[in-house]
């Protein structure tokens, strides 16, 4: 009877895990990021978090991108913008 109950349980377990939606990504944006903090931080800190790195100034972009480079932040994208046109 016991082997049955936990047969069951587990069962049971398993359908209502596989009825659950799936997990959304967890994404991101540091508007105004300037040197990366804190976007280059969570980046570095949370690998399997899509984090998007905005600033207005080309400069930073091209430091943030170099930056997350030799970190190894394969999440960590830039984007050359203003907020309000992103």
């Amino acid at each position: 009877a016991t082997t049955t109950a936990t047969t069951t349980t587990a069962t049971t377990a398993t359908a209502t895990a596989m009825q659950q939606p799936p997990r959304r990504k967890v994404r991101i944006l540091d508007v105004g990021s300037g040197a990366g903090f804190p976007g280059m931080a969570i980046a570095i800190a949370r690998p399997e978090w899509e984090v998007t790195l905005l600033d207005t100034l080309q400069k930073r972009t091209a430091f943030l991108d170099e930056a997350a480079a030799e970190c190894g932040a394969r999440n960590a994208r830039t984007l050359w913008s203003r907020a309000e046109d992103a």
